[in-house]
């Protein structure tokens, strides 16, 4: 189980309005994921946090946009997300094909 200031790595955190499903980097034991939603579920404006063993991802509601609550899940040394790159503009989309 990893030491309460490690973070931990996210693969994959898709948000959508106040709710974001995270999958760990790794796979966690269900007892490591449970540990994980119960401090994710202490951040600021976070409603509740669902561990989901049979998928090894976590479920978190949150007050406002959860964009901005993972940010401070991230500021807070609890998990480090791998973030999209951002697009390119659209002219140079159609210009390079």
């Amino acid at each position: 189980m990893p030491a309460p200031a490690e973070a931990i790595p996210v693969h994959r955190a898709q948000v959508l309005g106040r709710r974001a499903r995270l999958r760990p980097a790794r796979p966690l034991g269900r007892e490591a994921l449970v540990d994980l939603a119960d401090r994710l579920a202490a951040v600021a404006g976070v409603d509740r946090v669902l561990a989901r063993p049979a998928t090894g991802s976590l479920i978190v509601e949150t007050h406002h946009d959860a964009g901005e609550v993972l940010d401070a899940m991230e500021a807070g040394s609890l998990i480090v997300t791998r973030r999209a790159p951002t697009a390119p503009p659209v002219g140079q989309m159609v210009k390079l094909g």
